[in-house]
């Protein structure tokens, strides 16, 4: 590529910049926890409370949210659905990067404007915080710093695309996506004349219709519904600016938020016993307890999968945490590679069902259930899912003893012997979730001791090194930050879709057609098989959930107990090829096996889960009695 001076050293100026704000996002992860550990343990011991702790964890919010929003723009790290895009011509491929980030780049410094202004209002009109006077301005300002930057990033991506359109001598592909960026970009004022203008049902109609296609092209998802949420209201209002303001006031406030603070804590949470290699000591147990039994070693990595799951809320961390170190021993012992990566993708899937789970925090924040209850529901359902996939492979090893050998058996003292380095983190999951469900403290401040908990662990048990701390740290930031951009698109393409009521006038459609709620409830079901082919977990449910949510309430369903549901679906479409994303992840490892291979045996537990669900529509206080019982 020739070197071009200017534009290096521009990259080099935002390489910086970038990294120097993520670094400071990383330092506000760290100070979420010590408020809300200090606050718990004082109340705990004394009369007293520490003061102030919502509107510290509010402020720190929004500061790691927008210190780091640049970093996933930079080394294009976003949540995107690549199903079709690597099949499209590669003009066509670099015009629609050329696209997406022309677009991106005019909605980021309209809402970076906003919010800019909003900063100025804060500032002249000096508002602080009830309990400890903080003054607002400084907090959005640094939001108005951060946009500021994701405009930097979204130029240096711009200025690849173009560059890569230029060298390739693709010149009608960049002049067309150019002239199409500015005409969606004018769609406001070409159609305020027109029909969509006013019919708000066609005007939501489209704007879904869009959201469709620019995910299509690979346009990333939380900019996407931004965009989509943003034109739209633009649209169906006669002055078209007034909304921009709205919007801008949107973004901040989506981060500054108690309630979101809860997904950073609890994803740290997760990537400490990620990075501190629990699941060795989690499997090493598993397996001389378990191994001896025909597919033992299976499942004993299925039972791993379960623990490992009780303090990491993704899938894919628990799949490919526990599958480094179940794989070589069950490549030793002659296992099917296949059927070994099947059983450890869906094994991994339990990451998102047994709480605490991204899945159901995700799905709480947009349907406002009670996060306790569902972390509550999730246990029972989640154990008997990994009980089904352990019984089927039991089965499968009965039948096909080549397949999935029997293991060691080993002596009663050395089974006691190998639960000393699983005691400490059962102990640490039993007092973060019990003091949840008891009402010591709530899902954020659960998250909170959940973290501090397990960086304590770690570092006293010595299985955390810095380097894996640090790793932890800047995992867990780049995943809260990829989370939030979406939450932030969603609330802005929310309100679009609240003002044209399509959710609502959706759900009365599909009333309409029959009044059976289990035959819509079937069709939901098939629905979340289908798009969970072609989308990953959080897109799936904040895609979905608006325009679902309302006709699952007014069919009667208990919230809660479609929360379960939907997350076994989620999981379901982790596995499920096209997309799958777990099983490419286990093909690409050094003893992986073909994804050929594994979706073969994959079928065998996704049938597991469609026999759940059917459980669960049969018995629905299979996830309702636990938290019914004690919350």
């Amino acid at each position: 590529m020739p070197q071009y001076p200017l534009w290096t050293k521009y990259q080099r100026l935002t390489s910086f910049l970038v990294d120097k704000t993520f670094f400071l996002a990383m330092i506000c992860l760290l100070g979420m926890i010590v408020p809300v550990t200090l606050d718990v343990i004082l109340r705990s011991l004394t009369p007293w409370s520490l003061p102030g702790t919502v509107e510290l964890e509010e402020l720190f919010m929004l500061m790691l949210v927008f210190l780091s929003l640049a970093e996933p723009q930079l080394k294009q790290r976003h949540i995107e659905m690549d199903l079709f895009f690597p099949h499209f011509p590669k003009p066509v491929q670099r015009g629609l990067m050329v696209f997406h980030w022309t677009v991106c780049l005019i909605l980021v410094l309209v809402l970076t404007y906003e919010v800019g202004v909003i900063s100025f209002e804060r500032f002249e009109t000096k508002q602080f915080t009830e309990v400890l006077a903080i003054p607002h301005w400084p907090f959005f300002f640094i939001a108005t710093l951060g946009m500021a930057l994701m405009c930097l990033a979204l130029i240096d991506s711009l200025g690849r695309a173009v560059i890569d359109c230029l060298e390739n001598r693709n010149l009608l592909a960049l002049g067309i996506a150019v002239a199409a960026s500015f005409l969606l970009c004018a769609l406001p004022w070409l159609l305020e004349d027109t029909t969509i203008a006013w019919d708000y049902l066609l005007a939501g109609s489209c704007g879904f219709l869009l959201l469709m296609l620019l995910l299509i092209g690979r346009m990333p998802i939380g900019y996407a519904m931004a965009a989509v949420g943003t034109l739209g209201l633009m649209l169906i209002e006669e002055d078209h600016l007034m909304p921009l303001h709205m919007l801008g006031m949107s973004a901040p406030h989506t981060a500054m938020s108690y309630t979101m603070s809860v997904i950073p804590l609890f994803i740290f949470m997760g990537e400490l016993a990620l990075y501190s290699n629990i699941s060795k000591g989690l499997f090493d147990a598993a397996s001389k307890w378990f191994g001896c039994y025909p597919g033992g070693m299976a499942i004993a990595s299925v039972a791993g999968c379960t623990g490992f799951a009780a303090i990491c809320g993704d899938s894919l961390a628990t799949a490919m945490t526990m599958s480094s170190v179940a794989l070589p021993e069950m490549k030793s012992r002659g296992y099917n590679a296949g059927f070994a990566c099947a059983a450890l993708a869906s094994g991994g899937t339990l990451g998102i069902l047994i709480p605490p789970s991204v899945g159901f925090i995700m799905y709480a924040i947009v349907t406002e259930a009670s996060l306790g209850k569902l972390f509550m529901a999730g246990i029972v359902p989640g154990l008997l899912l990994a009980l089904l996939f352990c019984f089927s492979i039991y089965i499968v090893a009965r039948l096909h003893p080549d397949m999935a050998p029997r293991g060691p058996r080993y002596p009663m003292h050395e089974k006691l012997a190998s639960l000393s380095g699983v005691l400490p983190m059962i102990g640490l999951v039993v007092f973060v979730m019990g003091g949840m469900l008891a009402g010591f403290f709530s899902p954020t401040e659960a998250g909170a001791i959940g973290a501090a908990g397990t960086l304590a662990y770690s570092f006293l048990s010595r299985r955390l090194s810095l380097k894996g701390f640090r790793s932890a740290v800047i995992s867990a930031v780049s995943m809260t930050t990829k989370l939030m951009l979406i939450l932030i698109g969603v609330n802005l393409l929310g309100y679009f879709l609240a003002a044209t009521e399509l959710p609502f006038l959706l759900a009365d459609f599909i009333l309409g057609i029959t009044t059976n709620k289990w035959l819509i409830f079937a069709l939901i079901v098939l629905l979340y098989v289908v798009l969970g082919c072609m989308l990953n977990v959080v897109p799936m449910i904040l895609l979905t959930l608006p325009a679902i949510f309302p006709t699952v309430e007014a069919l009667g369903f208990d919230p809660v107990w479609f929360g379960v549901v939907t997350v076994i679906l989620m999981e379901m479409g982790q596995i499920t090829p096209p997309m799958g994303l777990v099983v490419f992840a286990l093909a690409g490892m050094p003893d992986g096996a073909p994804m050929a291979s594994i979706f073969k045996y994959v079928i065998i537990f996704v049938l597991c889960m469609l026999a759940l669900i059917v459980l669960l529509a049969i018995f629905p206080q299979l996830a309702l009695f636990l938290p019914d019982m004690v919350i």
